[in-house]
């Protein structure tokens, strides 16, 4: 018996035998509200919150600009978003709380702990000690919305040659969309990417 596995994805019946993995936070900044006339006593959530912000889409750039042109991936480099963002309560009220939904999506050979890792050291190092100078309370938290490991390339794998029988092709292609096809591999089964579409 062959165990491998194929994940229905729209592929147009390519063969991908890797993918991006996708990692997703929310991250709540919580500082001291006061009214906009006294930042003496304050401590501005959403001033912290876009440094944090700032120094995520700093990662991206820095990925961006050391990409090697031969990754077959589109974009070829690990990628990062802000998806959402909200915070404070009127225009005249320094803001207590800012919370910010982000991900990155990272090719199959980075390491998602070390660039998490880079992400907490800049707030454990950078940003907590100011905010606490302002007010020892201050609190940056982030929580782990969801995970996706990426699909790294097992050439010539049972899956693959599956899939190809299956569908015709001889080919491979890369994908930089997650699935679940990563916990699959981790679980030390094969798997391959595809589907119509």
């Amino acid at each position: 018996k062959l165990d491998a596995c194929i994940v229905g994805e729209p592929t147009e019946m390519k063969v991908a035998n890797a993918h991006k993995g996708v990692h997703s936070y929310v991250t709540t900044v919580t500082g001291k509200d006061a009214h906009s006339s006294q930042p003496q006593i304050a401590c501005s959530a959403i001033e912290y919150g876009a440094e944090i912000v700032r120094f995520i889409y700093g990662m991206a750039k820095e990925m961006r600009d050391n990409a090697d042109p031969s990754c077959l991936f589109v974009p070829p480099y690990t990628t990062f978003n802000i998806g959402t963002i909200s915070g404070g309560t009127a225009g005249n009220i320094i803001p207590r709380q800012c919370r910010f939904g982000w991900n990155f999506r990272g090719l199959p050979t980075d390491d998602p702990a070390a660039i998490k890792a880079r992400f907490d050291d800049f707030v454990a190092n950078e940003i907590l000690p100011r905010m606490r100078r302002e007010y020892p309370a201050a609190q940056v938290e982030t929580a782990d919305v969801n995970v996706l490991p990426a699909l790294a390339p097992q050439q010539d794998s049972p899956a693959e040659e599956m899939a190809k029988s299956l569908t015709g092709n001889n080919g491979t292609v890369v994908v930089s969309f997650g699935t679940e096809a990563g916990h699959f591999q981790q679980a030390g089964l094969p798997t391959v990417v595809c589907g119509p579409g």
